[in-house]
């Protein structure tokens, strides 16, 4: 169990080396990176996916930007998220 920040552990997951505890995260070199390109390491498997948190803070990765890519069905296809709150992170993936 990690006692970093929920913010810390949500930078430390995408690679984001501003966390104060970046040299001590948990997760090592394993990434959480939902954009295109070459280090990319979650995708969207091209069908709506329901996505719901628990207690706490969640983070939520999700397809929530129609961006082009092409679902099973030929069109893009946006995940839903059903109870998002304030103070969450919902991070885009792609295709």
């Amino acid at each position: 169990v990690s006692g970093h920040t929920y913010s810390d552990r949500i930078k430390n997951l995408i690679n984001d080396s501003t966390s104060t505890t970046y040299t001590t995260r948990l997760n090592g070199s394993t990434y959480l990176i939902g954009a295109d390109g070459a280090t990319q390491t979650v995708y969207s498997d091209s069908s709506v996916d329901q996505l719901t948190g628990s207690s706490g803070l969640d983070l939520f990765l999700a397809n929530i930007t129609l961006d082009g890519g092409t679902g099973t069905t030929g069109t893009d296809v946006k995940d839903v998220i059903t109870d998002l709150k304030a103070g969450e992170v919902a991070s885009d993936i792609d295709f």
